[in-house]
């Protein structure tokens, strides 16, 4: 599950918004994740939690200093808590190291948002794929 950029940016792409805006902003998204890795759970779908990627410098968003430590309080709650059946830090994967707020430069398309394709090749690389083995299901017979 990688979602929540477009949730943090969105708000304040026009305008800032409140401390208190900001505040209620983290809740909600959290609590979104937590209502879908809830419901995927009682259909016995397991769910990946992914870190949402930096994007300090979009042309779209506009992003600020604000707009940063939401990200990084949403990706602080996807890595500290429990409710993923894994977590896969594409954070950590794409980040600048030098500058965390921003996609490495080798990993950007240029609007400093989405990653062009050295940036996807690292997505994928930062997947396990011990995720994606284990028994196999049984084959039962077509009707």
């Amino acid at each position: 599950m990688l979602e929540g950029i477009n949730d943090l940016s969105s708000p304040t792409r026009e305008a800032p918004i409140s401390p208190e805006a900001h505040a209620a902003l983290v809740a909600g998204l959290i609590s979104g994740y937590e209502q879908i890795v809830t419901r995927a759970h009682a259909h016995g779908i397991k769910v990946y939690g992914a870190t949402i990627l930096p994007s300090m410098g979009g042309t779209y968003y506009h992003p600020d200093a604000e707009n940063e430590a939401d990200r990084q309080a949403v990706n602080a709650w996807i890595r500290g808590q429990s409710h993923f059946d894994a977590v896969i830090d594409l954070d950590a994967a794409t980040r600048d190291s030098t500058n965390p707020a921003w996609l490495l430069p080798l990993y950007d398309s240029g609007d400093h948002l989405h990653p062009g394709p050295k940036g996807f090749q690292a997505m994928a690389d930062a997947v396990p794929l011990s995720l994606f083995t284990g028994p196999k299901p049984r084959k039962g017979k077509r009707k």
